[in-house]
């Protein structure tokens, strides 16, 4: 089974996110929640990648109307 490296790469920017939010929470770090919507953003990035890729190459299929 292939892993896509972008799904990857999204999966691991969320765990920091994540872990990075429950940081923020317990030590009240601001730091930590600036890290935290970093990763976030970065992770939604990651995931809105490929399928804009696949749109810029025309790959998706059009609905007919």
């Amino acid at each position: 089974m292939k892993i896509n490296t972008m799904f990857a790469i999204s999966l691991a920017m969320f765990g920091l996110s994540a872990a990075s939010f429950l940081f923020m929470r317990v030590y009240e770090s601001h730091m930590a929640a600036l890290f935290a919507a970093g990763f976030g953003f970065a992770a939604m990035i990651s995931m809105m990648v490929p399928g804009l890729q696949k749109i810029l190459k025309g790959k998706t299929v059009k609905p007919k109307a």
